[in-house]
């Protein structure tokens, strides 16, 4: 028997046992070896993501978190790579690893740094540390009470004066870290949490009674903490309370492994705090979701409508399960104020539907909440994919919502982008479940986010009125009286700026992604420019909807990322922000203007961009996917006078065309 048939029938082996069952740690590691020693690296990553989702184990996982250690300087070219350095409190390095198996989770390729025990203050304070030399675009900073406020945390007899100079001195210690942080690593996002306040009191149960007890001294620590950062954007806070509690204190802390290896969280905590981790690195890396397609009957209310009439169908009041329904609904709501949009899939009868979105008592979710609709007989599948097309947005931007467990097998099989959360049984657990979902945070809320759903009502308009006056492009374009505004990035747009950097990906010549505090730094830096573009028509605003960050030298000048919302593409505004980066370039002398391209999977609307409008590739081959184009602006006529459609504000200086 040759080594080719060997390894044939061990990989059989391997996956049979694994078929059988998932959580084989042999199996599976035995596999992903085989499978990494051949050159198949995506399929060994693909059988470990199935094994740390089968197991569970904090072996497994642990396991699992080695074999991506040693994967981590050499990720495949098409992985989306996250920086992370953890230093702080005690023995941080099974954080770390769980850090890294959380991110594999979701679809990142990790780089994780430990620093040493009890090394958080020089590492963060020393612009020549290790930590810095690293270079990390995220820095988890988990500090313990018990480390810089002793006296606060479980001193029963310490004054008031004590206690009041220990939290000024600790917390002068931690804004010095943050400025630390700011001043050496200006583009990095700092995480740190607050202070859990401990499952015991050494006062018992006098503590809430008496003048600073154990709950008053350590929530005024927090609000210090959270006033320090308030206005630090590049500086996010972890409610390390709310986590543990959630949790259970009692679980948390092991005090064997703290008193053996100074391990400040027990094992079963660590996944749960790598995930809270986690919420924040996914806005950061653009891994959110952005719409919710929610069924009707016994999703969003108890029962068939086609059945049971406006008065059967359970919603609201005091009865199970119609108040889990409307608390559902609620929930819900929430997110669509925070920006995510919702949309109606259901297979029903559409006036049955919307006599009870527009007049159930207890309905809180009404039809102008839904972005898009489709009530009809056809499968979810395709009317989901009909949907992504309407608002124009990927399917793994989509999270489905059905009690049936036959609609969400159909969608999982057919759109393996979209997010099918699977529903328990009892509508009361339904809530709970959806807040677990950690794909729709944000790490800035903007007018944009706010305005979502009134803004894709006036796209709604705006199809009536492109079908109503279809015909002439330029009549039709002329009609809808296309306002374009193009100024540099500002301390009110960069967080706006910055989203739109990690949601686009169609109209997105490099797919680059930077986070706030990373877009921040280019912006205030002479060597760069960053435009944003606001758009409004006749209909109404579409907000911030494109950007184009560019590097600027005394001659020769990049444009690094330039992208656009799919939803004003078509209407001349990619040209407008183009000539507008031309014409800088030319004032300011620059006789070369590059610009970069890199193809992607989902940027096809984007290719032949820069080819089609007098740009030339450079000499060579392309660089790590990089395609560059280049032109001279001095040569290159920058009129905007074709798009007579558009009306183009440049900073303060307005341009009509037309």
């Amino acid at each position: 028997m040759g080594p080719a048939t060997q390894t044939v029938e061990m990989e059989a082996a391997y996956r049979a046992t694994l078929a059988t069952n998932p959580g084989s740690t042999s199996a599976a590691l035995g596999l992903v070896r085989l499978l990494d020693g051949r050159g198949d690296r995506a399929g060994a990553q693909q059988v470990l993501h199935a094994f740390v989702k089968a197991s569970g184990r904090n072996a497994s996982l642990m396991a699992a978190a080695r074999q991506w250690e040693l994967w981590q300087n050499s990720p495949l070219p098409s992985a989306q790579t996250v920086r992370i350095a953890v230093t702080g409190s005690g023995t941080l390095d099974p954080l770390g690893a769980h850090l890294r198996v959380a991110c594999a989770q979701a679809g990142l390729h990790p780089f994780v740094q430990v620093s040493g025990f009890g090394q958080w203050a020089q590492d963060l304070l020393s612009p020549g540390s290790a930590l810095y030399a690293f270079a990390p675009e995220v820095i988890v900073l988990p500090l313990q009470a018990a480390e810089l406020f002793p006296a606060t945390l479980a001193d029963p007899d310490a004054t008031a004066a004590a206690l009041a100079q220990e939290r000024t001195d600790g917390i002068a210690r931690i804004q010095a870290l943050v400025e630390a942080v700011s001043q050496h690593a200006p583009g990095v996002t700092l995480v740190i949490n607050t202070f859990a306040l401990p499952d015991r009191s050494p006062f018992g149960v006098l503590d809430l009674k008496i003048e600073a007890g154990q709950r008053e001294r350590i929530t005024a620590l927090n609000t210090d903490l959270a006033a320090l950062v308030r206005d630090r954007r590049q500086v996010v806070l972890i409610d390390q309370d709310r986590v543990e509690a959630r949790f259970g204190k009692a679980r948390v802390r092991d005090a064997r492994l703290w008193y053996l290896g100074s391990l400040p969280y027990s094992e079963a905590f660590l996944p749960v705090l790598a995930a809270e981790y986690l919420r924040v690195i996914r806005p950061l890396k653009g891994l959110v979701r952005k719409c919710i397609v929610l069924d009707l009957d016994n999703t969003l209310w108890g029962g068939v409508v086609g059945e049971d009439g406006l008065e059967g169908i359970k919603l609201g009041g005091n009865d199970a399960p119609g108040n889990a329904f409307r608390d559902f609904q609620l929930a819900l709501l929430a997110l669509r104020r925070r920006g995510i949009l919702l949309a109606l899939c259901s297979k029903n009868n559409p006036d049955d539907v919307w006599d009870v979105i527009e007049n159930h008592p207890h309905m809180v979710l009404r039809r102008a909440d839904f972005a898009a609709v489709r009530i009809n007989w056809a499968d979810k599948a395709s009317n989901i994919t009909e949907i992504a097309r309407e608002l124009n947005l990927g399917l793994d931007s989509f999270v489905f919502v059905d009690d049936n467990p036959a609609e969400r097998a159909v969608v999982t099989t057919h759109l393996p982008a979209v997010l099918v959360l699977d529903l328990p049984a009892d509508p009361a657990y339904y809530t709970e479940t959806l807040l677990n979902l950690d794909v729709f945070e944000s790490l800035a809320v903007t007018a944009e986010d706010r305005a979502r759903g009134e803004m894709y009502a006036q796209a709604q308009a705006r199809r009536e009125f492109t079908q109503t006056n279809a015909g002439d492009l330029t009549s039709h374009l002329e009609g809808l009286g296309i306002v374009v505004k193009i100024e540099p990035a500002t301390a009110f747009s960069i967080p706006r700026i910055a989203q739109l950097i990690n949601k686009t990906n169609q109209f997105n010549m490099t797919t680059r992604r930077y986070t706030e505090a990373q877009v921040r730094v280019m912006a205030e830096s002479e060597g760069s420019r960053i435009s944003s573009v606001t758009v409004s028509d006749r209909f109404g605003d579409f907000g911030l909807t494109g950007v184009a960050i560019v590097h600027v030298g005394a001659d020769r000048w990049l444009i690094d990322s330039f992208l656009l919302s799919c939803r004003v593409l078509g209407r001349g505004v990619e040209d407008a922000l183009l000539a507008h980066i031309i014409e800088e370039a030319r004032t300011a002398g620059a006789s070369v203007l590059q610009a970069h391209f890199v193809p992607t999977a989902r940027n096809a609307p984007a290719q032949g961009f820069y080819a089609a409008r007098g740009f030339r590739s450079a000499d060579g081959q392309p660089l790590d996917g990089v395609e560059v184009f280049e032109m001279s602006p001095q040569s290159c006529a920058t009129s905007t006078d074709h798009l007579r459609w558009l009306t183009v504000t440049r900073h303060d200086a307005s341009v009509t065309n037309g």
